[in-house]
């Protein structure tokens, strides 16, 4: 048809999966697809935080992550390299966000625009969604300490509404026939996040190609190391050069220091390496680039991948979540009306920020509550007073200390906001309200 994508690509026999091996072994059919004709008979819940294996080929057996919304889930699937997917692009788990009610013709990856079962691909592109061929080598998660998939890696386990879904993959095994894999949260103190772009290097161009990995937390940067591993026919043409998201620039390896060598193989770490050392202190949030010239004519190569391991000191992360209920607040009704905001994962609340927008003839009428998942109860705004209309607000514990209530609380479970109209004649409408966390 003429939407711009490849769907599955070759990791679905109902994708293009049916070419592999010239046709000869093709894919399987995905777990989304098996899931939904019922040949799934044992169902592996992955909310609950622990470790768990994914075997190849155990094709009766789902590996699922339930969301708040029952039509929203994620799936992991062993498709390492062997049986009937010896021929994939990529080795290792993968891993689809699906969605019932999503389209398999329309993919905008929007709220309202997604993939039925969509990959999520490890190297944080999306060449599959527009077209950019069938897979490739970094579509699926390989082995890797620490955490591969949250709310603050790329891609992100977000829900398609841009909420957290508190899915976290973590210290995932050796590539293999039987393949471990940790859900649940983790302490972070550190990350790991490779590229493979297979970059060709411009000759004699001092622009050279670049290549990014973005950061989505914020905390303070207290060591790095970097690796880089370059195709090249004579090392001392290249200058290499990481970039922070502060701008500032490391000098990784410079062409006036370089000898006759094949290939450049880069393992620097700021403990023994003053231009990384710099960086010490920095915030790690925002997009990363390394950059690579070629400097002198005749040699030529390529960018095949590169690293980065960042310790960091711990730190408050920001989480947040909003919700237009377009709610009627019935008139002179002392139940009112409630609408709730979910938060799957945890977290101790260091600070927190409520918006609220109402229309409404009298706001006098009304009164305003904000229901933690533990129970407790802080009132936003009281009726009596203002005659004026409408509630467009923002409640901090600076203009409401009763919110004090909440801080180290953990924020797990469901906030609800009531609106109660507890006088006559006046009417209105819950439209919009968000929650902002800090925490710990």
């Amino acid at each position: 048809d003429s939407e711009k994508s490849a769907g599955l690509g070759s990791y679905c026999l109902m994708s293009s999966g049916n070419h592999l091996g010239r046709g000869k072994v093709p894919s399987p059919v995905s777990a989304y697809l098996r899931d939904l004709v019922n040949w799934c008979h044992t169902k592996i819940d992955l909310n609950t935080q622990g470790s768990y294996v994914a075997e190849h080929g155990d094709y009766d057996t789902l590996l699922q992550y339930s969301t708040n919304s029952s039509n929203e889930y994620f799936l992991v699937e062993n498709r390492s390299q062997n049986g009937l997917d010896r021929h994939l692009p990529s080795d290792g788990l993968a891993i689809y966000h699906c969605d019932r009610r999503g389209s398999n013709e329309y993919e905008d990856g929007t709220p309202d625009r997604h993939y039925q079962c969509a990959l999520l691909q490890a190297d944080g592109h999306h060449d599959l969604e527009n077209n950019f061929g069938k897979g490739d080598a970094g579509d699926l998660y390989t082995k890797i300490e620490g955490v591969s998939l949250s709310d603050s890696t790329r891609p992100t386990s977000h829900q398609w509404d841009g909420t957290d879904s508190g899915f976290i993959v973590s210290n995932i095994g050796d590539v293999g026939k039987h393949m471990t894999f940790e859900t649940g949260r983790v302490e972070e103190n550190s990350l790991t996040l490779s590229k493979s772009p297979d970059l060709l290097i411009p000759d004699g161009d001092r622009d050279g190609v670049s290549s990014s990995i973005n950061i989505v937390k914020h905390a303070e940067l207290s060591s790095l190391g970097v690796r880089v591993n370059i195709s090249h026919t004579y090392q001392g043409d290249l200058h290499v050069v990481l970039e922070s998201p502060r701008g500032t620039k490391a000098v990784l390896h410079a062409s006036d220091r370089a000898g006759q060598q094949d290939d450049l193989h880069l393992d620097l770490h700021s403990s023994d390496n003053s231009a990384l050392a710099q960086l010490a202190g920095e915030d790690i949030f925002g997009e990363w680039r390394l950059h690579v010239s070629d400097l002198l004519k005749d040699d030529v190569g390529r960018l095949d991948e590169w690293e980065l391991r960042l310790d960091f000191e711990p730190g408050t992360d920001a989480v947040s979540a909003e919700r237009s209920p377009a709610l009627a607040i019935p008139d002179d009704d002392t139940n009112g009306v409630t609408s709730t905001i979910s938060f799957a994962t945890g977290g101790k609340v260091e600070a927190i920020e409520i918006k609220v927008k109402i229309k409404h003839t009298y706001i006098g009428d009304l009164q305003l509550e904000l229901l933690s998942p533990s129970g407790n109860v802080v009132v936003l705004q009281g009726p009596g007073g203002s005659g004026e209309d409408d509630i467009d607000t923002t409640y901090t514990i600076e203009t409401i200390p009763g919110l004090f209530v909440f801080l180290g609380e953990d924020i797990a479970g469901n906030w609800q906001l009531r609106v109660r109209d507890l006088a006559r004649l006046d009417t209105g409408t819950l439209e919009y309200w968000a929650l902002e966390f800090e925490v710990s």
